[in-house]
């Protein structure tokens, strides 16, 4: 998941955004206002507002970034598809599609479980390490 109107997504080529692998179909409605238009769009846009600030300071390459996005991006993955899956499983039970509340109840019980912060400082540890 790279967006292509972000700041970033010059560093990839038009082919790697647009990979069928790397596009993510979250349903409109409830799933997309509490997951996309919220939680994700929050941790991306602290993903960004991280990098200028590393790029500012003259911490981050480009090769860091790349690398620092593209494991954000399989993180933002797992996060969407345990709450998918989450989703799911709460339908079967309940013979319902979960409201818009239990949906974002969902997606912060994964957040609370797996920290945003802690990931994105992972991340763009990798991928300054990984880059040198």
């Amino acid at each position: 998941m790279i967006e292509k109107k972000s700041r970033y997504s010059k560093l990839f080529s038009d082919q790697h955004i647009h990979a069928p692998v790397r596009l993510k179909a979250i349903p409109k409605g409830d799933i997309n206002s509490a997951l996309h238009l919220s939680k994700i769009r929050v941790a991306w846009n602290n993903m960004y507002d991280s990098l200028d600030e590393l790029s500012r300071r003259g911490l981050i390459n480009n090769q860091a970034a790349i690398k620092a996005i593209s494991k954000y991006a399989e993180k933002t993955d797992d996060f969407i598809s345990a709450v998918f899956d989450k989703i799911d499983e709460m339908a079967t039970t309940l013979g319902r599609t979960p409201t818009k509340d239990e949906i974002k109840d969902i997606a912060q019980n994964w957040l609370d479980e797996n920290n945003w912060d802690d990931i994105l400082k992972e991340c763009l540890t990798d991928g300054i390490q990984n880059s040198k």
